[in-house]
């Protein structure tokens, strides 16, 4: 294709280095019009044939290909390359079909923790869970071996924002004395009203045994005070992992405990997995009702990945282990609804085409009217071993089907994308994934993953990666995050970050368009 410029155009350009990476600030003082010949293939209005771009800064000239879209003079403007800063001062909207070409820029801030008084944060891996309200003014963040009160306790730091920077308002703790490593915070969530904290205690070990905790904390005038706790007690709760996954609603008045290697009695099976429904009323919260599997097997961990809609009433629940045909830890995904009487199974699927350690079903999640989910699957092969993918799910007069499988641009390494973490947006379109094993840019750094919904499907729109990288082992970004329910802010953890002691773990929280 050809341009038609207008006679005062002024045009100043330098290449930046990256074949890939088209960067630089563009100035054209005056307006220019595409070519009459120029496809029509563009969706948005915003880069119709006739559109001008009143102002921009391009410090580098650039050229199309007279065939366009077939092909392009320079690789700086491909079609998959990625604009990484730019400033339009009309702005534009991307082409659906044209996955990312629009400006995106991410600006990293690094939080730390103000570390234990023991050792001053060494192996705290602060950031081990993290969770972020819909606002983005709270994020909890999890030092999973913390030693307060004691070695390897494990606690939760309540971060607010004072709109300059983020600070620690508070600090909480097991209400027990560990006698291990409890891991207190392992899994935790905030609900969305910024009101209530629930945190997963699963190594907890009480009196009675070791079955797992829930502790839910509260704030008022005083604070963030513990308001109750229950633990997985009893013949059927006879193993650990009590509170491995803990989610809630859009009220925090529904609350949603995995408890994967659940034993269910008589079933001449172990650890098939269950799903405890807490709903809160006049007495705090208590049992709705308790879900299990439609196909039981020892070891299918029924309960690891859980996702749940905004009003609480529609679930999607992974058994990651579980055999789907004659395919052995494959993984299945179980779909249910709430009603007049009760949680009842809507669907069971599992992948289109399962592979034997896929694992489908280790993380969950779903839009707010829940019609579409998003399941991990951190053991499938894409590209490389464990590289990891994300299976896509959408609900139709049909029932629900298999849309897409997500799978990450960056293979080296077995990235695992998708096991431990993954959100989507309230329209559900878009997915953010975690990648926590993922060699980006060094061994075991780990990535964080944004997806986008367009007219020709799913597409990678961007690779998060911590700017601060450990001396010892991986960061391990991605093993968990939080986001704004716009998506514009992403905490994710960095556990094994080593920063400002070893393995002290931090938290990179990215603010993009």
């Amino acid at each position: 294709m050809s341009f038609v410029l207008l006679p005062n155009l002024q045009i100043t350009a330098h290449i930046v280095g990256s074949s890939d990476l088209f960067a630089g600030e563009a100035d054209f003082s005056d307006s220019f019009e595409f070519a009459e010949n120029w496809p029509n293939t563009l969706d948005t209005p915003d880069l119709s044939p006739t559109a001008s771009f009143v102002t921009a800064d391009l410090t580098e000239g650039y050229e199309f290909a007279e065939n366009w879209p077939n092909t392009l003079d320079t690789p700086d403007l491909s079609p998959t390359a990625s604009f990484v800063t730019a400033d339009f001062d009309d702005g534009f909207e991307g082409s659906d079909d044209w996955p990312n070409a629009f400006p995106i820029t991410y600006t990293e801030t690094v939080v730390t923790s103000s570390g234990d008084a023991v050792d001053g944060g060494t192996l705290d891996q602060y950031g081990y869970s993290v969770d972020m309200t819909p606002d983005a003014s709270i994020i909890v963040a999890t030092s999973r071996f913390s030693d307060d009160p004691t070695t390897n306790a494990g606690s939760v730091t309540v971060l607010k924002n004072n709109g300059t920077n983020w600070y620690e308002e508070q600090v909480l703790t097991s209400s027990a004395t560990p006698t291990g490593s409890w891991g207190f915070g392992q899994d935790l969530c905030i609900a969305p009203t910024g009101d209530k904290i629930f945190a997963g205690e699963y190594s907890y070990s009480g009196s009675s045994g070791g079955a797992g905790r829930v502790s839910i904390f509260t704030t008022g005038s005083g604070g963030w005070e513990l308001a109750q706790e229950f633990t997985g007690s009893g013949e059927e709760f006879r193993t650990y992992n009590f509170g491995y996954r803990v989610e809630t609603n859009q009220t925090g008045e529904k609350l949603f405990v995995g408890y994967p290697d659940y034993d269910i009695p008589g079933e001449g099976t172990s650890q098939e997995g269950t799903v405890l429904i807490y709903a809160s009323g006049s007495g705090g919260y208590a049992v709705e009702q308790t879900l299990t599997s439609s196909v039981l097997g020892t070891l299918w961990r029924f309960g690891q990945g859980i996702g749940n809609n905004a009003d609480g009433d529609r679930l999607v629940i992974g058994s990651p282990r579980a055999t789907a045909g004659a395919t052995t830890t494959a993984g299945v995904v179980e779909f249910f609804r709430s009603g007049s009487g009760g949680w009842e199974l809507e669907q069971l699927l599992s992948s289109s085409s399962p592979v034997t350690a896929d694992n489908l079903g280790m993380s969950a999640t779903m839009n707010e009217d829940g019609t579409r989910a998003a399941v991990g699957a951190g053991l499938y092969d894409a590209v490389v071993t464990n590289d990891g993918a994300v299976f896509v799910y959408s609900s139709g007069s049909g029932g629900w089907s298999e849309e897409q499988i997500l799978t990450s641009s960056n293979t080296a390494g077995d990235a695992r994308l998708g096991e431990t973490e993954i959100w989507m947006n309230p329209a559900g379109d878009m997915i953010v994934a975690g990648a926590y094993f993922s060699d980006n840019p060094a061994a075991i750094e780990g990535n964080i993953l944004i997806f986008r919904s367009g007219s020709a499907g799913w597409y990678e729109e961007q690779l998060l990666s911590s700017s601060v990288q450990p001396t010892i082992g991986g960061g391990q970004l991605g093993i968990s995050f939080g986001v704004s329910s716009n998506g514009a802010v992403i905490a994710g953890g960095v556990p094994a970050g080593d920063t400002p002691a070893t393995n002290a773990g931090h938290i990179s929280i990215f603010e993009g368009p």
